[in-house]
């Protein structure tokens, strides 16, 4: 049945998934020194030197390799699994679509087998996407359908059907779909980071700012907004069930570039460049957060403070 995470012991050991990527390391340095609380990191890659300070133990092992996979978990046998591993990009996912399923669903269902034999109380947040609503437009809740049209949007729609299977045989795994986040450490392949980069080189050279299509409208989180969410959720979220994690806002591409061309200086031109511009860009998604709501979450940093934080000079 499905469970709750109301009146649970509170975690001795936490594990993360995909913890060499940004959202990853961000979790990491939110855990780190929680009282009592044993912290373990899984990645392909070996420790970053980002990460030195941050006391975790370190786990190298491919979501693909079941047997380090399985030695990984025995050894950290953690009680609750932040599951961000995954092939995010979504261009690397249209490029080689038989290893984005093969790492996003059949590396997500052996990771909650390998986590499930070490612990079977363990509690699991599968990390989704908006994508797996595909092309739908307007204001998009847990209930819409899900018609993903991209190789990224499919594979996670499939892990999430895996994270249902073992919910369904009485394991505790929610699931967040997330929209659109940023903050300091993404890189340029994320819009928003993108847009400031660009806009950074154009006034430094004097050259025009190239930009994809402005008239999109998405719903934008800081991604400590994200990690507060991913905690709320593993903690108190229901098993089996999915979560939109999202402001329920949207703002356009357009108002995004204006406000950093407002913080940053303006080029001395700007230009659709077809090779950013997508010919099917919907032209609204947004998200309904009222569920994750329901839980006692809400959104601290506004759209004006993320871009506050991406304007600052990178250090």
């Amino acid at each position: 049945m499905p469970t709750s995470g109301a009146d649970l012991t509170p975690p001795r050991s936490v594990l993360v998934s995909g913890a060499a990527g940004f959202v990853g390391q961000r979790l990491l340095r939110r855990l780190s020194g929680r009282p009592g609380v044993r912290l373990h990191a899984l990645a392909r890659e070996t420790r970053p030197e980002s990460l030195a300070d941050v006391h975790v133990e370190w786990h190298r092992a491919d979501l693909l390799d079941t047997g380090a996979l399985g030695r990984a978990l025995e050894g950290a046998r953690p009680d609750r699994l932040y599951h961000l591993a995954a092939i995010a990009n979504p261009r690397e996912c249209a490029a080689q679509p038989r290893l984005a399923h093969l790492v996003n669903a059949k590396g997500t269902l052996a990771l909650f087998l390998a986590l499930f034999r070490a612990n079977p109380a363990a509690r699991a947040l599968l990390v989704s996407t908006a994508q797996v609503y595909g092309t739908r437009t307007g204001r998009l809740t847990e209930s819409d359908p899900a018609e993903p049209v991209t190789v990224y949007g499919r594979s996670k729609l499939s892990a999430e059907r895996v994270a249902r299977g073992f919910a369904r045989r009485g394991k505790a795994v929610v699931i967040a779909r997330s929209f659109n986040h940023t903050g300091r450490g993404q890189t340029p392949d994320y819009v928003l980071p993108a847009l400031a980069h660009n806009l950074r080189r154009a006034l430094a050279t004097g050259t025009a700012l190239g930009h994809g299509n402005l008239y999109p409208r998405r719903d934008f989180l800081h991604v400590e907004d994200v990690l507060e969410a991913y905690e709320v959720l593993l903690e108190r979220g229901t098993s089996g069930e999915v979560y939109n994690v999202c402001r329920g806002v949207g703002t356009s591409i357009g108002e995004l570039l204006e406000g950093l061309m407002a913080r940053l200086g303006r080029p001395h031109s700007t230009a659709l460049d077809p090779a950013l511009a997508r010919a099917s860009d919907p032209e609204e998604i947004v998200g309904d957060a009222h569920k994750l709501h329901s839980l006692g979450w809400c959104p601290k940093w506004s759209v004006d403070t993320i871009l506050d934080e991406l304007a600052e000079p990178d250090l």
